[in-house]
């Protein structure tokens, strides 16, 4: 049941996710995300338990953006047990969708999923310093299997 419903967002959302469709974490940005922030999104949850496949949400395509709803709806669908957000934007969406406050650089629950949202994830892996900082506030979610 949860399978074909899964499958029916992919195909309804395909403009706007790519990645895995077993996951167990999904990445929400405003913008696509580059090869350099997938790689460390990958590598950071494939180390805390969540398997190295993610699914990936770009909030915008073509100037066309995804509403709150579709966003929600799209999410639920996918069901991971972890939800990263890139960039402010896209946390200020989530909160949007999901109606609830999603704070930037913090760890959260999302509806009852595990979440970490960033200021700005590209901007962070582009000195030492910063990518410490992001490794320290992907730590923040919970590890899984141990």
């Amino acid at each position: 049941m949860y399978e074909a419903n899964g499958s029916l967002v992919w195909d309804l959302y395909a403009d706007y996710v790519s990645g895995s469709h077993s996951t167990l974490a999904c990445a929400i940005g405003s913008r696509e995300a580059s090869e350099a922030a997938r790689h460390a999104l990958e590598s950071s949850m494939a180390a805390l338990g969540y398997g190295g496949a993610l699914a990936f949400v770009t909030l915008d395509v073509d100037d066309i953006p995804l509403g709150d709803v579709d966003l929600f709806t799209l999410v639920e669908g996918i069901d991971p047990l972890a939800i990263v957000a890139t960039d402010a934007a896209a946390a200020a969406r989530l909160s949007r969708a999901y109606r609830q406050n999603i704070p930037v650089d913090e760890a959260c629950r999302i509806f009852c999923r595990n979440g970490v949202a960033f200021r700005d994830l590209e901007g962070m892996l582009e000195t030492p310093e910063g990518k410490q900082h992001a490794w320290a506030l992907f730590k923040k979610l919970p590890r899984l299997g141990k």
